[in-house]
């Protein structure tokens, strides 16, 4: 397989954490598989490498190409999926240590919103709407100056129906990182490797923190384009993307060469990214 020189770089360094900054059309998941596919041909077990990305069809592809790559067998081992899979995943083994000592329900927001018209009625929250949504029930408690309350009660009652919403994995898994039995679990761990990095939020920002706290001979690859974030609505925060390509402990890697796109819409390109504070730089046409 043919790389250029930022690629090969991106495959193949192991002297640090790693932020890969990536334009449109430069081939960052290509470069991702192709590091997991060099790290299981060199020196890392394939268990011992964790891949996330943002949902379950992206990780799911992402399976298949790496299979392709170097077999069915030695893929299958590898942990792909996303920060809330992998919460999923700690959470069954040691859901005791969070408080689920006998298993725990995931609720969707079907069952979340049974829990908050619960909550709203036992605040004696007034829900004119005949069909009340969690977005308008979190809205009249802030209005009523009762939202504090509402989340209080709201946890609680997941505490006590044993279960967690989708953040409360997340939420749930940077707690258990502060546990010595967890701890002591994920030293197993060499790698993990995080795409579309524009699109975490400060809880996964912080699990990755607490991994590189807790695991001292883990390294974390982070690839992503701070002009291609689409997850604010989920509270993305490409700040740490500034933030980690101002960190001198970082290697920096820019993927500055668009394969997919030509001159014209690459230089349209670089106008739109030079006003959104992107530290990637101009993108090169690559066709």
């Amino acid at each position: 397989m043919t790389l250029n020189p930022a690629q090969r770089e991106s495959v193949e360094a192991r002297d640090a954490d790693i932020l890969c900054l990536a334009c449109a059309g430069a081939g960052k998941t290509r470069v991702l598989i192709e590091r997991i596919a060099h790290l299981i041909e060199t020196d890392t077990p394939p268990w011992a490498i964790i891949a996330v990305t943002f949902t379950n069809k992206a990780a799911d592809e992402m399976r298949e190409r790496l299979a392709v790559r170097v077999g069915k067998a030695r893929a299958s081992q590898v942990w792909m999926g996303t920060f809330h899979a992998f919460g999923a995943l700690m959470l069954r083994q040691f859901g005791p240590l969070a408080g689920f000592h006998d298993g725990f329900s995931i609720y969707d927001d079907e069952d979340r919103l049974d829990v908050y018209k619960l909550c709203a009625h036992e605040m004696g929250l007034k829900i004119t709407a005949k069909e009340p949504t969690i977005e308008g029930i979190e809205g009249a408690a802030k209005k009523a100056g009762k939202f504090p309350l509402l989340r209080s009660l709201y946890e609680a009652k997941l505490r006590q129906y044993a279960a967690t919403d989708y953040d409360g994995l997340e939420t749930h898994l940077l707690a258990l990182l502060a546990s010595p039995t967890v701890v002591a679990h994920m030293q197993r761990y060499r790698e993990i490797l995080v795409d579309e990095f524009q699109d975490t939020n400060d809880v996964q920002e912080a699990i990755l923190t607490a991994l590189r706290g807790a695991v001292p001979a883990l390294r974390i690859f982070r690839t992503g384009d701070f002009s291609q974030g689409v997850y604010s609505f989920r509270n993305a925060n490409p700040q740490h993307i500034l933030d980690l390509s101002a960190d001198p402990s970082v290697r920096v890697i820019r993927l500055a060469t668009n394969y997919r796109s030509g001159l014209a819409i690459v230089e349209a390109g670089n106008r739109i990214a030079a006003n959104t504070g992107s530290p990637l730089g101009r993108g090169e046409c690559g066709r």
